[in-house]
């Protein structure tokens, strides 16, 4: 049997959900900071530019101290292991598989949105092209996964 908790319980020490943003374009990651901000979305903040960095990320440096992600935001287009390979690759990971995705990119094609879902994304969603649009989707975000998601305890197997 699974024991199933509400979401809000996956934050870190500080009590603060840790949402890991995995994009090359730092200026997007800048504006998603901010658009997180406007939406009195408290949280840990992370940003890594690559696909591998992000494998390395969840791999490494926050393995030892288990202070896993509660959520990944991932951009699908990044140079060398795309967001596609990674999304593939983490949840293939029995000990990473567990941790929520949402695909946010900037691609509409029915074959990445398909193949994102079949590789296990939790959301697709399209990066919106105007900052107030950003924000909106940022509180949604807060509100589904932080207030109304009831997910797993532990990983799945």
């Amino acid at each position: 049997m699974v024991s199933l908790v509400n979401f809000s319980q996956f934050v870190n020490q500080s009590n603060l959900a840790k949402v890991v943003v995995a994009d090359d374009d730092q200026s997007a990651v800048e504006l998603l900071r901010e658009a997180f901000e406007r939406s009195s979305f408290s949280c840990e903040l992370d940003a890594v530019f690559s696909g591998q960095q992000l494998l390395d990320y969840l791999r490494k440096d926050h393995a030892k101290d288990n202070e896993r992600p509660s959520l990944i935001l991932l951009d699908l287009n990044m140079p060398g292991k795309d967001g596609r390979q990674t999304l593939s690759e983490i949840k293939a990971d029995p000990s990473l598989r567990d941790i929520p995705i949402i695909v946010m990119t900037s691609s509409e094609l029915e074959e990445d949105i398909e193949k994102s879902y079949q590789s296990g994304v939790n959301a697709y969603l399209k990066k919106p092209s105007v900052f107030a649009d950003l924000v909106k989707m940022t509180s949604a975000i807060k509100e589904f996964w932080f207030g109304c998601a009831t997910l797993p305890h532990h990983p799945l197997t």
